[in-house]
């Protein structure tokens, strides 16, 4: 897969997985400065990953 391929992929999970965050926020009636919180840790849980993966070598 191409490198721009691959970043739109990470951007569109991304973008899916704040979708599904916020759905699930919502539905369990968590109040809006909680909200902040759980989705600064999940940024914290799920980018370093993808950072390394990202600066992996590619042989």
């Amino acid at each position: 897969m191409s490198r721009g391929g691959e970043q739109a992929l990470i951007v569109l999970g991304l973008v899916v997985l704040g979708l599904v965050m916020g759905i699930a926020v919502s539905l369990l009636g968590i109040e809006a400065p909680w909200t902040y919180v759980i989705m600064g840790v999940v940024v914290v849980v799920v980018v370093p990953p993808i950072i390394r993966y990202r600066s992996r070598p590619r042989s």
